[in-house]
C-alpha cells in the first residue's frame, strides 16, 4: 500500500479505553517514527495495548491498521524493544511495509 501526502498519527488504547495519541507527522508513509514517550496508568486488567495508525483527512480519518502488544510483555520487565506488525483491519494480515517499533522503559 503506497500512501502519498499522509498525515499519520497513532492512538493508544488499553483494550477499548483510549489513553494516548501521538502528534501528526507528514510524508513518512512507509516507516512513521513518532519518537514520543507516554506514561500510562491502568487500574484495571487489560489483555492488549492497541496502537491504531490512522491517516488524517479533511473529513475524518482513514484507518491504516492496528498493532496489538500483549500487556503481559510490559508487566514482565522494564524494557520491551521489538517490532510489532500493523495488521489490516479487514483480514488481519500485515500491512505491507507497516511495522511499529515500540520501546517500553
Amino acid at each position: 500500500m503506497k500512501i502519498v501526502g499522509t498525515r499519520l498519527y497513532a492512538t493508544i488504547d488499553l483494550d477499548r479505553a483510549r489513553v494516548g495519541r501521538t502528534r501528526m507527522i507528514g510524508n513518512q508513509p512507509n516507516n512513521p517514527n513518532w519518537n514520543e514517550t507516554f506514561e500510562i496508568y491502568c487500574a484495571h486488567q487489560v489483555s492488549n495495548i492497541v496502537f491504531t495508525v490512522k491517516d488524517n483527512n479533511p473529513i475524518g480519518a482513514t484507518l491504516i491498521g492496528r498493532a496489538y502488544v500483549p500487556a503481559e510483555l510490559v508487566l514482565k520487565g522494564p524494557i520491551v524493544e521489538r517490532w510489532f506488525e500493523i495488521l489490516d483491519e479487514e483480514d488481519h494480515r500485515p500491512v505491507p511495509r507497516g511495522s511499529y517499533s515500540y520501546d517500553h522503559y
